[in-house]
């Protein structure tokens, strides 16, 4: 935000940077794509149409390296994403903390009730068609106080039905700028929960989730799987 003050060519030079990128890319947004930004409604457009929106995967993705993943976004709300990959079902929301006094409680409340509204569609259609092994939540804030709900509603519909309580789940998050797993749920029950929040743009490796393949129904050995042409890898950014 300081350096580019969200000008509309910041958005463009990062969708060019990711398009040019070996893997499909998904992004979210986070506060410094519009929250933080001098005029977040102009902001807020030039992320969606940069990075955010159903044409950017369909126009920029190599093809040679596309896979067909099923994406399913909701409609009014393209910035929202789901897909299934072997037995894992991927959600992105659209998760910022919002100081308090900075934004009306109604646009806040708001974009809860969208995230969870959902989560809880996205975990009810899929786990009611395909057999799903783990679910990963991707967003951007960290969990505090305000966003508690969303991590409540997770535990509701992951942690506390039996037929799902031993299913892991993962929120991957940017945000806080250092390494950080926990695995403290938002409620007092004990499920598979980790709250993964990754390091700081710029000062550490890229971080990689390795998920245990699974082929012909059989789960392999994620010790000794390397990283090759018959893994299915997918890249998540949020622009920190």
């Amino acid at each position: 935000v300081s350096n580019s003050l969200c000008k509309e060519s910041a958005y463009e030079r990062s969708s060019y940077l990711i398009s040019k990128g070996p893997r499909p890319t998904f992004v979210v947004p986070g506060n410094s794509d519009w929250f933080d930004c001098p005029r977040r409604e102009e902001a807020y457009g030039f992320f969606m149409k940069s990075v955010g929106s159903p044409d950017f995967i369909t126009s920029n993705w190599h093809q040679e390296h596309y896979i067909s993943l099923n994406i399913e976004r909701p409609e009014g709300n393209p910035e929202l994403v789901r897909f299934y990959v072997e037995g894992i079902l991927f959600i992105g929301v659209h998760m910022i903390e919002s100081p308090l006094n900075h934004e009306s409680s109604s646009a806040r409340d708001g974009r809860m009730k969208l995230n969870m509204e959902w989560l809880a569609e996205s975990v009810e259609t899929t786990f009611a068609d395909r057999e799903v092994r783990g679910v990963v939540v991707f967003g951007h804030s960290v969990v505090h106080q305000r966003i508690k709900p969303f991590f409540k509603k997770m535990a509701n519909y992951l942690g506390n039905v039996t037929s799902r309580r031993e299913i892991p789940a993962i929120y991957l998050h940017g945000d806080g700028l250092a390494w950080k797993v926990n695995r403290t749920s938002a409620d007092d029950s004990s499920w598979y929960f980790y709250d993964v929040q990754i390091e700081q743009s710029g000062l550490a490796d890229i971080t990689i989730v390795d998920v245990a393949p699974q082929r012909k129904g059989k789960l392999k050995d994620r010790k000794s799987t390397r990283l090759n042409s018959s893994h299915t890898v997918i890249s998540y950014a949020v622009f920190c």
